[in-house]
């Protein structure tokens, strides 16, 4: 869709994949700290499930309605098909996004994409660490809180440090940027 000069892209994929249960500190180390896990666990990754029947559906020209009209055609007899109760929904933090698959797929679980918290979370820890390593462990850290469902416990503790250590300037609107991502989509 052109905006003004630029296009946005959209995106849509559909695909299956069983339900596979996932330790918080090990996604979090493989995402941030890929170095601490061990050998074991960098194998158990490689053999993870992998997405079976992947289709893209995506368009620089037709509105963000009708590419979720498109995927939901092609998702719904899919799932009808084979008979799939869970429909998972991966979405940034657009509101527009979520009101469209919320309208699209009612009933679906909602996940916010990690690579976008995990955006916000490098921003926080960047600002709030003088050391490159430092920020990387604390974001790690957050990103455990993060996937263990303790969004509210990363927001406290960036107010606290926020408050704590007096930042100022762009540090601290950095952090302030992350606090609002996180409330905003908690």
């Amino acid at each position: 869709r052109t905006t003004g000069k630029t296009r946005e892209a959209l995106v849509g994929c559909v695909y299956t994949a069983d339900p596979e249960q996932r330790d918080a500190e090990k996604i979090a180390n493989s995402l941030v700290m890929p170095e601490l896990l061990s050998d074991e666990d960098k194998q158990s990754n490689q053999k993870q499930n992998n997405a079976q029947d992947i289709e893209y559906y995506g368009s620089v020209t037709e509105a963000k309605e009708k590419v979720f009209s498109d995927v939901e055609k092609r998702a719904s007899a899919r799932f009808a098909a084979a008979s799939i109760t869970t429909i998972v929904c991966l979405l940034d933090g657009a509101p527009c996004l979520w009101n469209l698959a919320k309208k699209h797929f009612p009933g679906a679980v909602y996940v916010l994409d990690i690579i976008h918290v995990m955006d916000y979370l490098r921003l926080a820890t960047t600002a709030l660490e003088k050391e490159k390593e430092d920020a990387r462990i604390l974001a790690c850290s957050y990103l455990t809180l993060v996937l263990q469902g303790r969004i509210n416990s990363v927001i406290a503790s960036l107010r606290i440090r926020l408050t704590k250590n007096r930042i100022r300037g762009q540090k601290r609107k950095d952090i302030e940027k992350a606090i609002t991502y996180f409330e905003n989509h908690r």
